[in-house]
C-alpha cells in the first residue's frame, strides 16, 4: 500500500523512472538569486509573498540566504495562523508622499463599504485582488449535554417465564 498508492500519490514525493523516489519542493530554488528572482517574479505578476515553510523546504540552508537579503526582502506575520510570508521590498514602490495627501487619506471614510463592494470595483477596474486562503480558526465546538433520563422507580418484575418451576412455600 505504501509503495503503490501513498507514496506515488503524495505531491510533494516524484518517483524517478527507475522507481526512485525523490522529494519534491515547492518551488525549484538552487541558490539566493533564484530566490531573489522568484520573489521579484511572485511581485511583478500581483501574486503576493511566498510562505517561509515553502522557502526553508525548497532552500537548503536557507536563513544563510534570507540573512544576506534582508534588505531586499520583508517578512510579513498572517495574523491566523503566525506564519511568517516573504515578500520582495520593491525599492522603486517606495515614494516620498506629501503629508496632506496622507492626511486626506486617513480622513476617507470606508465603513461603508464592505469587502465585496471593493472586490468588485478592483475587478471593474481590472485589478486583480489579493484572496485570503488562510486557515480559519475553527469555531469552538458546542457540547452536547447528556440527554437527562427520568428516575424510573423499579419495581420487581414476575418471571411469568419460570412460573412452571417456581414453588410457593408459604402453605407448608
Amino acid at each position: 500500500w505504501l509503495l503503490s498508492e501513498a507514496l506515488t500519490n503524495n505531491p510533494k514525493i516524484e518517483v524517478t523512472l527507475d522507481g526512485k523516489f525523490l522529494f519534491k519542493p515547492s518551488y525549484r530554488i538552487r541558490d539566493r538569486k533564484n530566490l531573489l528572482k522568484l520573489l521579484k517574479q511572485h511581485d511583478l505578476k500581483g501574486l503576493g509573498g511566498i510562505l517561509l515553510e515553502d522557502i526553508q523546504e525548497s532552500l537548503p540552508h536557507c536563513e544563510k540566504a534570507l540573512k544576506i537579503l534582508q534588505d531586499e526582502i520583508i517578512y510579513i506575520i498572517r495574523p491566523i495562523d503566525k506564519k511568517k510570508i516573504v515578500f520582495y521590498n520593491d525599492k522603486t514602490a517606495t515614494l516620498p508622499i506629501d503629508e496632506e495627501f496622507q492626511k486626506l487619506w486617513r480622513s476617507a471614510a470606508v465603513e461603508s463599504v464592505d469587502d465585496q463592494k471593493i472586490e468588485e470595483y478592483l475587478e471593474k477596474q481590472g485589478i486583480r485582488s489579493m484572496q485570503d486562503h488562510g486557515l480559519k480558526k475553527p469555531l469552538p465546538q458546542k457540547r452536547k449535554k447528556p440527554n437527562q433520563r427520568k428516575k424510573q422507580n423499579k419495581k420487581p418484575r414476575d418471571n411469568e417465564h419460570l412460573a412452571h418451576v417456581l414453588e410457593n412455600y408459604e402453605d407448608k
